[in-house]
């Protein structure tokens, strides 16, 4: 990609990869993992790809407005806490928190706080989302599907013939 401008942003690979990272005058060269997470602040830059896979990732930018209120949320109620078993906070800094959740085939995530969150389907499955806003309803997502969720409190149940595995997207300011 050619220098171009870049907003605050997280960075999940989807894929083990090797670049050219130019930001400024400073070229760098950078390896990542398949899984892995990173951030980068709002600069102009440019990325090659010089390793001998496609580099695949997702950029998940934080626009310049206002996020909605998530009043009563209380982390330690989150799933990445109350649900170690299937979920894992697995990034944080000051701007953004990356939650990674599977859920096997027939187990659920009891009743949870979420606040407005982006959610990134890894694999295909179905759910069945019980939510304290909303009457309960199953949902089927597939692979590199994107959708927003505000806060409330919920619980999730796998209910397809495959793992639910995804990752959340929080932004906190």
């Amino acid at each position: 990609m050619p220098l171009h401008k870049g907003g605050k942003r997280a960075i999940y690979s989807l894929s083990d990869y090797k670049i050219k990272w130019t930001e400024g005058k400073e070229v760098t060269e950078k390896e990542w993992t398949k899984g892995e997470a990173h951030w980068h602040y709002a600069v102009d830059h440019a990325v090659e790809n010089i390793g001998d896979t496609d580099a695949r990732f997702l950029v998940v930018t934080r626009k310049d407005l206002a996020l909605p209120a998530a009043e009563g949320y209380d982390i330690s109620q989150d799933a990445s806490y109350l649900d170690t078993d299937h979920s894992e906070n697995f990034f944080e800094n000051d701007y953004v928190r990356l939650i990674e959740v599977n859920i096997p085939v027939g187990e659920a995530q009891p009743m949870h706080q979420g606040v407005n969150r982006l959610i990134y389907s890894l694999t295909p499955y179905t759910i069945k989302y019980t939510s304290n806003k909303m009457e309960t309803k199953e949902a089927t997502m597939e692979a590199g599907a994107a959708h927003w969720h505000t806060a409330d409190e919920h619980a999730v149940e796998n209910i397809s013939e495959t793992e639910a595995h995804y990752v959340i997207f929080e932004f906190k300011k």
